[in-house]
């Protein structure tokens, strides 16, 4: 590395020990290796945060799929249900109207029974 190097030479010149300007020097490139990012490990991060975005995009894509499903069953059950309704409605009044009927003629049956008997 080059800052280092310069670094050592610049303290040198003002007159700093050798010893102590190497110790400084050798500090800086430890640091500089072990504490900072490069400007590769920098891309890298890039690269793996655009693929995690990207993998959050799908996953919030099928999430959206399954919520529209999940209205559209929701809309299904209540059509069914608005169409079972109406059938029971129905047959209802068709139950209601048959046993009327029946009433009526076997009450009829019987006054016509009771007439011929008297």
């Amino acid at each position: 590395m080059k800052t280092p190097v310069s670094l050592y030479g610049a303290m040198l010149t003002v007159h700093v020990p050798p010893d102590k300007a190497r110790d400084v020097a050798d500090a800086l490139e430890s640091d500089m290796t072990t504490a900072l990012a490069s400007r590769q490990d920098v891309e890298s991060l890039g690269l793996l945060l655009r693929h995690d975005i990207e993998l959050l995009r799908a996953d919030f894509a099928a999430l959206r799929t399954e919520m529209r499903a999940c209205q559209d069953s929701r809309r299904v059950r209540d059509e069914w249900r608005e169409h079972f309704e109406a059938v029971l409605a129905k047959q209802t009044t068709q139950f209601t109207v048959g046993i009327g009927g029946m009433l009526a003629a076997g009450l009829g049956l019987l006054f016509a029974a009771l007439k011929l008997t008297s």
